[in-house]
């Protein structure tokens, strides 16, 4: 008996250590995304952001506007405590490399540099331990995290180099206190304010500013937005000739350039946007997290539950004895719940021991916010106290139910009255079974779509390419020597440039007017052999030319996208970045956004002799069989020649498919998620299949015995075992495909490109699921099959 007790109370133990430490880690997660923009900034409810309709998707908005309307808006209303531009970065977005002027190298700092107005400042309302806000309002003057200042030991009048490839030298003014981590505003370590305070405030044309405005309450937002129409409508009126159109093509003009307020507290989850302002989270994601934290809790009841109830039969006796003698339902009752607590604190214990080593492997790096219990108080105490509601659900009703039974009955050697709960443990051991088999459709079917997007063709040649950010020092009169070094090397086959990385969400933006209908369009300028390097052809018109890089304005080539939806072609003139300039043609299209987008209008831009500002985004194509690790290698190297700055920063080198990795980073990690917690969910399942396997196996020993006394064949007997399972999961999967296809049609059903819904991975999974129950159950039994029939018929039932 001590055996058996000792078998079951390890199952449960290793079952609820891995479903407490998975809990822990899923419910930090929840709590970051849940919480996230809401706690730690000062009247957060009142915080919006500005923004506009997309021209190309009427039911989105744009949250990059012009500086004039936004700063006339603000700045004539009643209901606006402040208001300006930000610029809400975070390490997603990139980081600069902050060096000390006395040249130590070992005081590098990763920081996230952020340009605010003071305006704005106000309106997330920064706290300064020490200096004065208004003098970041001057040149060169940076405001720095309390985070950094300790880290760096720096403080106000000490000297920094910001990019130092750059050599821009500033000085710290200021020191703010931290913000939150779960916030837009929780990785910011440098503010800066003199590019934004005093730029483009009456620039119509230039749509590249994030505004955000703090207002006097929540009821406020329809006043202002009713004043930012009327503003807009008065400063729209002479820049697009308003008196020109018809009432109705006027006011479509007009409520195109509304203004629409969307929440801060709102911005990580919200879709009201066609592009991310701060870090943006997933709803779908989210939600998926918090059904995992259910079914391991739902799991973890279950197993208990099976494992109480698996013990009846040999406790029964015990417990009846113990009423005979005088003991109280109740207190037979509260020493089985203290029992199980005990059961529970010692999971926990070993859980803090899981999530003690998980903090420094890789799995951490699927969680957004640190896994350290020192900074987790509420989470410690929220899995505690699920934990102990465990304890309640899962010890009460198998209490009671093995202390109901008269003491007579027990007595007279009928202490297999457990079997009356076996069909309860079938049922939940279904629940188990059911929400394993959901888990592992959904994860074959992230995992697959994955690969495909990995593998989608984009439409442009992606063999052997690479892509780099090169440094400001690499200035555009150095670029041409740079390439003809790169060339140079024989494992480099070609190369072309672009401002800004040509696989990205987030692109410049175009506005201009076509027969009276006002377009707008991403633009991606670009060196001239771009489009041929990428194997993009034209349809119409001319390829870029080596002139075009010395034409006055400017040339455009526009994807057929663009023609079908804005009626772009060759005869036209398409605003450039100083003027009126041509298209040269109509290229294909390509797929330069996540599959969760569309092919969308684009604009391919050459500057012309005077660039607005020069080409950063290096591509590379190696030759075939070139290593990886060779091709950064020379392009550090070859940056390292141009450069001479011992501080410089690395060149930032991906290869294609790491670069497209990290366009879909949210999608990765989801399925990375999904699939860790699906094993861990599965794995507690089948530990709990283990512990009901060995129940009934012990329970029908003397059953055995006489089979096997009557010529059975072992494998007659496991036979038996498996087919009941095999008729469980067979319902559970009945239950379970349904609901999978529908939550991985919906999830697919955001993607324009996406699998098929492959019956193949609900068949597989179902065999998957028939092999490994039929293994364990086989081995689970195994013993109590091959033990000598003669000492099973001496059991006592």
């Amino acid at each position: 008996m001590k055996k058996l007790f000792s078998i079951f109370g390890f199952v449960n133990v290793a079952g609820m250590s891995l479903a407490f430490a998975s809990l822990y880690m899923l419910l930090v997660q929840l709590v970051y995304d849940v919480g996230y923009n809401k706690y730690g900034i000062k009247n957060v409810e009142n915080i919006y952001v500005l923004t506009m309709k997309n021209s190309f998707d009427h039911s989105k908005y744009t949250a990059y506007l012009s500086r004039a309307i936004p700063w006339r808006a603000i700045n004539t209303s009643s209901v606006v405590k402040s208001g300006g531009p930000a610029e809400l970065l975070n390490k997603d977005n990139g980081t600069t490399s902050i060096f000390l002027q006395n040249g130590e190298v070992n005081n590098e700092f990763q920081a996230v540099v952020s340009d605010f107005t003071i305006s704005a400042l106000d309106v997330f309302s920064f706290e300064f331990v020490s200096g004065d806000k208004n003098s970041l309002k001057e040149p060169g003057t940076i405001a720095i995290s309390e985070r950094m200042a300790r880290e760096l030991d720096l403080n106000i009048g000490d000297i920094v180099s910001l990019k130092p490839e750059n050599q821009e030298i500033v000085t710290v003014t200021c020191i703010f206190e931290n913000f939150p981590k779960a916030s837009d505003l929780g990785e910011i370590d440098v503010i800066k304010c003199s590019k934004f305070e005093n730029h483009d405030v009456s620039d119509m044309r230039l749509w590249n500013y994030t505004h955000f405005v703090k207002l006097d309450s929540p009821e406020s937002v329809k006043d202002f937005e009713t004043h930012a129409a009327h503003v807009a409508m008065d400063m729209l009126w002479n820049f697009w000739e308003l008196e020109s159109l018809s009432d109705e093509e006027r006011k479509e003009h007009i409520s195109m350039r509304n203004i629409h307020l969307v929440p801060f507290k709102n911005l990580y989850f919200t879709r009201e946007l066609s592009q991310s302002v701060g870090k943006k989270g997933n709803p779908l994601t989210t939600f998926t997290l918090f059904i995992l934290c259910v079914v391991i809790i739902v799991i973890t009841i279950t197993n208990f539950i099976n494992s109480v109830f698996a013990q009846v039969p040999r406790r029964i006796r015990a417990v009846n004895t113990q009423k005979i003698l005088g003991a109280s339902r109740g207190n037979i009752v509260s020493a089985f719940l203290s029992e199980a607590a005990l059961m529970v604190l010692v999971s926990i214990a070993f859980a803090g021991v899981i999530v003690y080593f998980v903090q420094g492997s890789n799995i951490a790096n699927f969680i957004s916010r640190e896994l350290g219990f020192a900074s987790n108080i509420s989470v410690i105490i929220l899995t505690t106290f699920i934990a102990l509601i465990v304890t309640l659900i899962a010890g009460i009703y198998p209490a009671r139910y093995i202390t109901s039974f008269p003491p007579a009955f027990a007595l007279k050697g009928m202490s297999n009255v457990g079997r009356t709960g076996m069909n309860l443990r079938y049922t939940l051991q279904c629940v188990q079974f059911t929400a394993s088999i959901i888990l592992i459709i959904c994860t074959m079917f992230l995992i697959m779509q994955n690969r495909y997007m990995i593998s989608y063709d984009m439409g442009f040649n992606k063999e052997n390419l690479f892509i780099a950010e090169i440094p400001d020092s690499i200035t555009e009169t150095k670029q041409e020597d740079f390439s003809n070094k790169l060339l140079s090397h024989p494992q480099i086959k070609d190369l072309a440039w672009s401002q800004g990385p040509f696989l990205s969400v987030s692109k410049a933006m175009q506005y201009d007017e076509i027969e009276g209908e006002r377009i707008q369009f991403d633009i991606l300028p670009v060196s001239y052999n771009f489009l041929d390097f990428m194997g993009i052809g034209i349809v119409e018109g001319r390829n870029f030319q080596k002139s075009d890089e010395n034409s006055v304005d400017g040339v455009y080539i526009f994807n057929k996208k663009a023609k079908v939806d804005l009626g772009i072609n060759p005869q036209l003139k398409i605003i450039g970045h100083r003027n009126w300039t041509d298209v040269a043609g109509i290229c294909e299209d390509c797929q330069y956004k996540p599959l969760q987008y569309g092919v969308e209008p684009i604009g391919f831009y050459v500057y012309g002799r005077t660039p607005w500002k020069q080409l950063n985004n290096l591509y590379i194509r190696a030759h075939d069989g070139v290593k990886s690790k060779d091709v950064m290698a020379i392009i550090e190297e070859t940056a390292a020649s141009f450069d001479n700055n011992p501080h410089r920063t690395p060149v930032d080198t991906q290869s294609y498919e790491d670069s497209l990795g990290t366009l879909y980073k949210q999608e990765i990690q989801l399925s990375r998620l999904i699939a860790m917690f699906a094993v861990i969910a599965i794995s507690i399942s089948l530990l709990g299949v283990i512990g009901l396997v060995m129940y009934e196996s012990l329970s029908k020993i003397k059953e055995i015995s006489v089979r096997r006394v009557l010529g059975a064949e072992v494998s007659t007997i496991l036979r038996m075992f498996n087919t009941r399972f095999m008729v469980i999961i067979t319902i559970c999967f009945m239950v379970a495909a349904p609901i999978s296809y529908y939550v991985m049609s919906e999830y697919l059903s955001t993607f324009t490109d996406r699998i098929p819904m492959y019956w193949w991975i609900f068949a597989l999974t179902y065999v998957l699921m028939l092999g490994v129950s039929s293994t364990i159950v086989s081995l689970s039994c195994l013993k109590a099959v091959r033990a000598n029939p003669v000492e099973g018929l001496k059991v006592e039932n």
